[in-house]
């Protein structure tokens, strides 16, 4: 979605059907099978969401259709959402370098850059802008274990959350163009749970 949506805002908003061909799928997002862009284009197709505007309520999809043809993807976003975009402006766009990285290292990469450039999206002017808790990144993090998950007798938390963490906020940040470090530099899960990110 994030991929897709970088090519929207690439263009302006003014365009909602693009080529995309096996070659980019690979390279750009770095999978190693083709279905696995289809099965998610099959999700995409069935997600629709309700918006306001006024006093009344409208219901839309994201996409209007894609298709599969030999050696490339044909995708068409619905005109409503493309609308919805333009007169909100409630997008942005991912750096293409970050969807490039290797997910073999950095799999929550993208996920914490996207809670990143939302929570600073949100927050523009306010003291908040820049201050982020860990509790809030890791909760966007859907491929991160949980506590919970994790084998009660060697928890590994460790090597299982933090340093994964720590390695995919660094690699994030570096694309972003963004520093940061911990209000209170964590010595356990607990600390690590309770501190936040200042970015700068």
């Amino acid at each position: 979605m994030l991929y897709l949506c970088s090519l929207i805002t690439e263009c302006g908003l003014c365009e909602n059907t693009f080529t995309i061909t096996k070659t980019d799928i690979l390279d750009k997002l770095s999978i190693s099978d083709v279905k696995h862009f289809e099965y998610s284009l099959i999700y995409l197709s069935s997600i629709s969401f309700d918006y306001k505007v006024h006093s009344s309520w409208y219901s839309c999809n994201i996409l209007a259709s894609y298709k599969h043809f030999k050696g490339y993807f044909k995708v068409v976003f619905s005109d409503d959402f493309i609308s919805l975009l333009d007169r909100t402006k409630q997008f942005y766009q991912v750096p293409n370098e970050l969807l490039n990285s290797d997910i073999r290292y950095y799999r929550h990469s993208v996920f914490i850059a996207n809670y990143i450039l939302l929570h600073k999206r949100r927050n523009k002017g306010k003291k908040t802008e820049n201050v982020i808790s860990v509790k809030e990144l890791i909760k966007n993090c859907p491929l991160l274990p949980l506590y919970d998950e994790l084998d009660k007798e060697q928890r590994q938390v460790q090597r299982s959350i933090i340093k994964p963490f720590d390695t995919n906020l660094k690699n994030a940040c570096m694309f972003l163009g963004l520093n940061y470090r911990y209000d209170n530099p964590p010595k356990n899960y607990i600390d690590f749970t309770r501190s936040k990110i200042i970015f700068s």
